[in-house]
């Protein structure tokens, strides 16, 4: 013992000091962390940035003595409408905080600017945005020429072969254009997915490019049909007849984590565990932000009676999106039912009940959180069906 050491101290911490768990703990501190920090411009170097299916952003801003994990969700994310990339100084406009289930600190940045490119970049944007040459920017690997007059079905294309003097002088005059903006790697919005398909191109971008590389617009139609008819086919639950169709597409585009996702779970409603696992693990090998594929592995650990496997993948999934409404209401459910722990399930179960107060289970759920939480035995109340 140590000459400083008071031997009544842990008499006295055992009687009066309090003592709290690691969850209300990590809530002190994110609650500490944004009072101390409201909404603030924060400008680093980008490095690590990782956009995935889902549409959130994650990457790192870093300077010359330290760095700090940055998240984007989807819905701040998709009003950026230019492109960041590694190595980049940007601005961003961000809150300090702590993800409680994992105590980890992060920015939850809300906005986003390019630091230091100067104002003849920005003209140059400013440009763009105004000039309707260059409203819809399309990457056709074919050369495609029309006399739209002549021709406005579009069906002889006179990009090919010796042009004609009237074509060689369209050509040469479209040369003289500047050239286009950056091609963009995000996924195309539903606006410009309807003004594609207006143009008469069906949206062969993203991921599904990446099966194909090269393919042109016009000759994704058949694939693109198909997957509307395997959907369908799901929506009118024959899932039998969607899986083979679902096989033609992944071998089409092998590196498609939402169609490995799609087919995991098309072969879980079968119930066809170990061909569901299968898909969907390569869905997240493909995409670990892919949370359709962390939500059926949920469903599948639970099917097997891995509670813990359960509870780890769903909150992955609020890791990536703390608002997702199925992992809030489906871990309430877990911790409820499975785990026996009521103070967590109403944590979760409230946060589903803010986010869809109108769901056809929000009544339940809101009754039996109110007995949980005046501390009558909710096991009064019926299970689960």
């Amino acid at each position: 013992m140590s000459l400083f050491d008071d031997p009544a101290e842990p008499a006295a911490v055992a009687a009066g000091a309090t003592v709290i768990s690691v969850s209300e703990l990590n809530r002190r501190v994110r609650a500490a962390v944004e009072r101390a920090l409201p909404l603030t411009w924060v400008s680093g170097e980008m490095s690590n940035l990782r956009r995935y299916d889902s549409g959130h952003w994650y990457f790192t801003l870093k300077d010359a003595a330290a760095q700090v994990d940055c998240v984007m969700f989807r819905h701040k994310a998709q009003h950026i409408d230019w492109q960041p990339a590694d190595g980049m100084k940007v601005e961003v406009r961000a809150l300090a905080t702590v993800y409680e289930a994992r105590g980890k600190y992060q920015l939850n940045v809300e906005a986003m600017r390019r630091a230091g490119l100067g104002a003849l970049y920005e003209a140059y944007e400013r440009m763009i945005k105004s000039d309707v040459r260059y409203r819809f920017v399309i990457d056709v690997p074919k050369k495609e020429i029309y006399d739209l007059e002549a021709d406005p079905a579009e069906a002889h294309n006179l990009g090919g072969g010796k042009p004609a003097e009237r074509t060689e002088a369209l050509a040469a005059g479209l040369r003289a254009l500047p050239g286009p903006p950056a091609l963009p790697d995000r996924k195309t919005t539903d606006d410009e997915a309807k003004a594609l398909r207006a143009l008469g191109y069906i949206g062969s971008g993203g991921e599904y490019a990446l099966g194909r590389a090269g393919m042109d617009p016009k000759d994704f139609v058949p694939l693109y049909n198909q997957l509307n008819e395997v959907r369908a086919l799901c929506d009118a639950r024959r899932f039998a007849e969607a899986v083979p169709i679902y096989e033609r597409l992944l071998a089409a585009f092998p590196r498609s984590s939402i169609l490995a996702c799609e087919l995991g779970l098309v072969q879980m409603a079968l119930g066809n565990a170990a061909e569901a696992a299968s898909h969907l693990e390569r869905a997240l090998e493909l995409d670990a932000g892919n949370s359709h594929a962390l939500l059926g592995m949920a469903n599948l650990a639970l099917g097997r009676g891995d509670t813990s496997g359960a509870e780890r993948r769903l909150l992955d999934v609020l890791e990536l999106d703390p608002d997702d409404v199925e992992a809030n209401f489906n871990l309430g459910a877990l911790y409820y039912q499975n785990l026996a722990q009521p103070e967590k399930a109403v944590r979760y179960w409230q946060r589903f009940l803010e986010l869809q107060p109108g769901d056809p289970e929000a009544p339940r759920i809101r009754e039996l959180v109110a007995k949980m939480t005046l501390g009558i035995n909710p096991d009064e109340q019926p299970r689960w069906g």
